[in-house]
């Protein structure tokens, strides 16, 4: 679980990894999701899913470089998922 107002930070062991993380979203907040690689520049892309965890609601690849980037207003507050 991610919470509002803190980073989480992970390594990617191999380019086939995929990373689910969910957070809680209140409606009419806006929410940045962002990829970094400052250590090996390794391709990321990034979805966000609906509450049901199916839904694909944005997606991004290469925002910046090989950096993924999302901004998103919440329309309805609940859990919602990002690979």
């Amino acid at each position: 679980m991610i919470y509002e107002g803190t980073s989480q930070e992970h390594t990617l062991h191999s380019t086939s990894d995929y990373d689910y993380m969910m957070f809680n979203a209140t409606s009419g907040y806006t929410y940045v999701m962002e990829t970094s690689s400052a250590i090996d520049d390794t391709d990321t892309y990034m979805t966000l899913y609906d509450t049901d965890g199916v839904t694909v609601l944005a997606f991004n690849d290469d925002y910046t470089g090989v950096q993924s980037r999302i901004s998103w207003t919440c329309t309805s507050t609940g859990t919602y998922y990002i690979e």
